[in-house]
């Protein structure tokens, strides 16, 4: 249910809840930390449920989620697709991030460094940047 209500408030809109959400409760859940498997099963049901195929995915690694994501990437923060999961270090994010570039998702192995523990996937649109 945290999952599901993570990857639903990241994607621009909140379900399960109240439409006031404290900066605080949602650092809160962002940092808790989520097994391999579940991550997987969260990403993998965020954009199944979307009909979005591996191929218009990128996935990442980093230490800096916002950054990354709406800076680097230039993800649109309310209108695109993405989802943000701390995992437990950056060796089992870099894991993660792998098992879904073999499933066709694009991304660079072995991005981030020795603190990039957060994996980040989103769908890749005309504007986005890889």
């Amino acid at each position: 249910m945290v999952a599901r209500f993570l990857t639903c408030w990241i994607s621009g809109y909140v379900s399960y809840g109240s439409d006031v959400m404290t900066r605080w409760f949602i650092r809160e859940i962002m940092m808790s930390i989520m097994e391999r498997q579940q991550i997987i099963r969260s990403i993998t049901t965020f954009f199944e449920d979307r009909g979005i195929t591996w191929n218009r995915v990128y996935i990442g690694v980093t230490n800096n989620a916002e950054k990354r994501l709406f800076q680097d990437h230039h993800v649109d923060r309310k209108e695109d697709d993405y989802i943000i999961c701390q995992s437990r270090s950056a060796h089992e994010a870099r894991a993660i991030e792998g098992y879904f570039q073999e499933l066709g998702a694009s991304g660079f192995n072995g991005g981030g460094n020795d603190t990039s523990s957060i994996v980040y996937a989103y769908r890749k649109r005309g504007y986005t940047i890889e």
